[in-house]
């Protein structure tokens, strides 16, 4: 899924690696049906694999919270997120998962349909955001950390 959203976004998206990468990884959480069913299988079956448990504490906190086994479908942007958090994966440039989960910020504060005109816009100033990226970074850098701290 990731692969076929580049292929029909990439004409009509910014070059920015963050945006490439970023909305394919943020938009296959969404469309990927198969991956959500596999993810749903390794999130809930953590111990049948050969891992370091250390890589899933976050993850094995966040199900405690919840009570229940993960349903990726619903918990998706929480694991990203978590994931980001526990790698300390906050620049968007060097990471998909970290791309995706600004792009998913993006989207939570100012609207899917600014995003997306922002996305797949040649335009050099980020559209009704009246805030430079750094200050966005910071702000979606600190969401994470306040978010995402007492599972990690």
């Amino acid at each position: 899924m990731h692969e076929y959203f580049h292929s029909i976004s990439l004409p009509y998206c910014r070059q920015e690696q963050w945006i490439v990468e970023g909305s394919a990884t943020w938009y296959s959480l969404y469309f990927d049906e198969y991956g959500i069913d596999i993810q749903n299988y390794l999130y809930n079956h953590l111990d049948e694999f050969d891992l370091n448990n250390t890589d899933f504490e976050h993850v094995e906190k966040y199900i405690v919270s919840l009570n229940r086994e993960i349903d990726y479908a619903v918990d998706k942007i929480n694991l990203l997120n978590l994931f980001v958090y526990e790698k300390n994966l906050y620049n968007p440039s060097t990471s998909y998962a970290a791309a995706a989960s600004f792009i998913g910020f993006l989207i939570s504060q100012y609207g899917e349909e600014t995003i997306q005109n922002y996305l797949f816009s040649h335009n050099d100033d980020f559209i009704n955001l009246d805030k430079p990226y750094e200050e966005l970074i910071i702000e979606w850098k600190n969401y994470i950390k306040i978010n995402y701290s007492s599972y990690g």
